[in-house]
């Protein structure tokens, strides 16, 4: 029966201070594939990492082939500045650039930036070495769990369709060309790029914890690994099959009016049938209410405004005040596939 072996990746600060990344390691001592998996690469996308430490214990009973890296702080320095990366201008956008973001400056450089020693550090001490990816990330709480694959790499999508996630787009990082990688980029980019099996997951909810996308967060895991081989199983039947965003129409909604935006609880996800209240907006000049209607049927994906990128990434981001004719919602109108 495997064991997690606790271990640790070195880095050192621009200014020389050190830290070190901990991680797990969980080795079958049967041959199979090698899986890194990766939490909290940006300091407020935090769910991941519960899940991966409520899975340690079925990883040490259940993998039985290969073995697997799991990462569940994978940038502690932002974590610890309570920040998106261990280097953050408020105002800036939140992935703008390869200097600052961790998760754009893969393979990293051993004398660069903050973000870009974190990333040599890793690469060296864990990609090298990895078959294969699972990147936990998490986007804004008005936005529903997705999947992203690489397009034209079926691998890819058989990963995010067996996580079982409500949503999955097939995205395109990087223009077709002849020579790969092309750097810096992103992680899961780097695995396509070198021909290697990755996927990347955007759980809901930044700077906290939300219960149902901890417990979606370990149900992709488990199927992750069940689906690579590392785990016996099959992967867990999801409520219903991925939506995939690029063969799907998508319908925005958006503000009657001016106001205050009160969504209704209604939950991401769900099919919402036309004409349903997503909300109401709440007038400042009169007080007047106006009802926020679904135009079509469709899967709710988005619910909720969110503001130009150069304002402050946490609350000001999210604040409910909208203009007229600016999106509170996104509808998906197509079928699961």
């Amino acid at each position: 029966m495997p064991n997690a072996e606790q271990k640790a990746v070195g880095v050192e600060l621009t200014d020389g201070q050190s830290y070190h990344v901990p991680y797990w390691r969980i080795d079958s001592g049967v041959p199979g594939p090698r899986m890194l998996v990766t939490a909290a690469l940006h300091g407020s996308e935090l769910q991941g990492s519960e899940a991966l430490r409520r899975f340690l214990p079925e990883a040490e009973q259940g993998v039985v082939r290969g073995s697997c890296c799991l990462v569940p702080f994978a940038n502690p320095v932002a974590i610890r500045r309570h920040q998106p990366h261990i280097d953050f201008e408020h105002g800036r956008y939140y992935g703008s650039d390869s200097v600052n973001n961790v998760n754009c400056s893969w393979p990293g450089k051993a004398g660069g930036s903050n973000a870009e020693r974190l990333s040599h550090a890793l690469f060296h001490a864990l990609v090298e070495d990895a078959d294969c990816l699972l990147d936990l990330h998490c986007w804004q709480r008005v936005r529903a769990a997705t999947g992203l694959a690489r397009a034209g790499r079926q691998d890819s999508v058989d990963l995010a369709n067996a996580a079982g996630l409500p949503f999955g787009r097939r995205c395109q990082w990087q223009a077709e060309v002849r020579e790969r990688p092309i750097t810096p980029c992103v992680l899961s980019s780097y695995f396509h790029d070198t021909d290697r099996t990755a996927a990347c997951v955007e759980l809901c909810g930044q700077y906290g914890f939300w219960s149902e996308q901890v417990e979606l967060g370990l149900r992709v895991i488990r199927s992750s690994l069940r689906h690579l081989g590392l785990m016996d199983g099959e992967p867990e039947e999801p409520p219903r099959p991925t939506v995939w965003l690029d063969e799907s129409e998508q319908v925005e909604v958006t503000a009657p009016c001016a106001g205050v935006f009160a969504p209704t609880p209604v939950a991401l996800g769900d099919w919402i049938e036309a004409g349903t209240v997503l909300g109401h907006i709440l007038t400042i000049d009169d007080l007047s209410t106006a009802e926020v209607l679904a135009p079509r049927s469709g899967y709710l994906y988005r619910l909720g405004p969110t503001h130009d990128r150069n304002e402050e990434q946490t609350r000001m981001f999210l604040h409910p005040y909208v203009n007229q004719d600016q999106t509170l919602a996104e509808l998906v109108a197509g079928l699961p596939v």
